[in-house]
């Protein structure tokens, strides 16, 4: 006894199964795609306030750096007024903080407390006259 094949056999079955096919995996394409863009915004969305967060976290770690240099510089600006040289300790601090440091005057020569001092430009009067006013 033979089997015969007797499924989609007709055009129209053809057409009615593939009709039928066709309309179970559009909308589950369809469903893909949207869940796909949706999965992308949400996580798009995640990165930037991910990459917010890190780059004010930083930006707040390099201000409070600036302000304590700021405040060790102002710190040993007044020492050196009253004629105290850094100490040790001081020292020790500012080599973790600046590869170099040296003390200028209006006419003297940079003088090193840090490291080696460097050549400085020669400023016309007229500039100093400018950078005096601030």
């Amino acid at each position: 006894m033979k089997i015969e094949g007797t499924f989609m056999r007709g055009k129209v079955a053809r057409r009615i199964f593939a009709l039928f096919v066709l309309s179970a995996f559009v909308p589950a394409l369809a469903l893909a795609v949207l869940a796909l863009s949706q999965a992308r915004a949400v996580l798009i969305d995640q990165s930037r306030a991910q990459l917010i967060s890190t780059s004010q976290t930083y930006a707040l770690g390099v201000y409070e750096r600036l302000l304590l240099a700021q405040e060790s510089l102002q710190r040993i600006a007044l020492n050196l007024h009253g004629g105290l040289a850094p100490s040790g300790r001081v020292l020790q601090t500012l080599e973790r903080m600046y590869s170099g440091l040296s003390v200028v005057g209006p006419s003297a020569r940079p003088v090193p407390i840090l490291g080696k001092a460097l050549l400085w430009p020669l400023i016309g009067e007229a500039a100093r006259a400018h950078l005096a006013k601030g």
